[in-house]
């Protein structure tokens, strides 16, 4: 059920938003990718915009909390939400744009799910965001 409704908004978004196909370079050095990775997730619209980041090696992290109404709980409670990622398991990244915001969906390698979707109103700094993944990606591929 859930696969279904992740899949149903997906093609809702997808439907109604241009695809830029962009082919991503390798140019920066492990450390700049790292720094662009983590600006880049903290200059997000501000909906969107993550409490906490992590950047290493291997994976990035982002801890966003999110407020939701509890049965148990009488009322309003806070919930953070984590989502892991995993350079080498990476599939594809694709960039798309929708009334003036940039949306970049990561792939996972193998089931072809979305491990996360961040957002830019600048071209440029999305493909930053792209470019700096895949030299991350293509570091660990290599080590």
């Amino acid at each position: 059920m859930k696969n279904t409704i992740l899949i149903c908004t997906l093609l809702l978004v997808v439907a109604c938003a241009s695809t830029i196909n962009y082919v991503p370079k390798s140019s920066e050095s492990v450390l700049e990718a790292k720094l662009t990775i983590k600006q880049f997730l903290q200059q997000q619209p501000p909906q969107f915009v993550p409490n906490d980041v992590e950047i290493t090696d291997n994976y990035f992290k982002m801890i966003k909390q999110s407020t939701r109404a509890g049965i148990w709980t009488y009322g309003i409670t806070t919930v953070p939400i984590v989502t892991f990622v995993y350079y080498g398991n990476i599939g594809k990244i694709n960039l798309y744009y929708k009334k003036g915001i940039y949306r970049i969906f990561v792939f996972d390698k193998d089931s072809n799910i979305v491990r996360c979707k961040v957002y830019s109103a600048n071209e440029n700094k999305a493909k930053g965001f792209i470019d700096a993944l895949y030299t991350l990606q293509m570091n660990v591929e290599n080590q």
